[in-house]
């Protein structure tokens, strides 16, 4: 995972190499050599530059697709989260309560603490410890009719739902292109920019014009899908939104809690 800084940085010392290369290549290969090689270049950069380009779109389009579905998969646990917090609310005391509280303690640790662990490849262990509890406290709330028992069930199904998307989330912070994938783009790219250094130009400011933007994009396309593959640990990663919002939705929630109605005055 790459931050801003470090982006930008592997983008300079692209450009750099790539001018280092081009001022070598003009410097110290004939000037009649050079232009020979213009023939044989001309198609062989044309289909390289194509095929690669083709691998780089194939790339970029599916670290951004896994992306979205961990962006997706993220707002599913808060909204998981929310249901519980709603559904909960109809059972009896004192587990509706504490349910209700241990909803608001996992939002607030997700924000807090899970998504900052996550930028350096980490968890949590409140994360862990709020599900558990949550877990004991359903498994152990007793019912006493046919519709509260509909109502635990409405609840477990939720909280499940928030365990599955959030081992979902867990491995989407984990996994990432294999390394040959990696292998391929960065020689591809290679290959590429010198390429571009050996096709001969008269002019030597069009010629360095030519390297300099082709290494600029294609550092610039490779940074970005190294960012995009660590969702949640890039400079482009998926922020804790959704449980920013799903505490303000709980702290909004007006509707009381079964059993605290207040008395009738007499």
């Amino acid at each position: 995972m790459l931050n801003a800084l470090e982006s930008s940085l592997i983008v300079l010392a692209s450009m750099l190499s790539a001018t280092a290369c081009l001022f070598a290549y003009r410097r110290y290969w004939l000037r009649n050599n050079r232009h020979q090689l213009n023939d044989i270049i001309g198609w062989q950069i044309s289909f390289l530059a194509t095929t690669y380009a083709v691998i780089v779109a194939f790339m970029l389009a599916d670290v951004w697709n896994n992306y979205r579905a961990a962006q997706a998969n993220s707002e599913s646990e808060a909204n998981a989260l929310i249901n519980l917090y709603r559904s909960s609310g109809a059972l009896s005391r004192p587990q509706n309560g504490e349910i209700r509280s241990l909803a608001k303690q996992y939002a607030t640790a997700m924000v807090n603490e899970e998504w900052p662990a996550m930028q350096i490849g980490s968890f949590s262990r409140a994360g862990f410890t709020i599900v558990h509890q949550l877990w004991t406290t359903l498994t152990r709330t007793e019912v006493h009719s046919a519709s509260e028992q509909a109502i635990l069930s409405r609840a477990l199904s939720d909280l499940t739902n928030l365990t599955e998307h959030r081992r979902i989330r867990h491995l989407d912070s984990r996994s990432g292109m294999p390394a040959i994938f990696w292998v391929l783009l960065i020689a591809g790219g290679v290959l590429t920019v010198l390429y571009t250094c050996f096709f001969d130009i008269e002019d030597s400011k069009v010629h360095a014009a030519q390297v300099l933007g082709t290494t600029f994009m294609i550092a610039l396309v490779l940074v970005t899908i190294a960012d995009v593959d660590a969702p949640y640990g890039g400079a482009i990663r998926i922020q804790p939104t959704a449980f920013q919002q799903a505490l303000q939705t709980m702290a909004d929630e007006a509707v009381p809690l079964k059993g605290n109605a207040g008395q009738p005055g007499g």
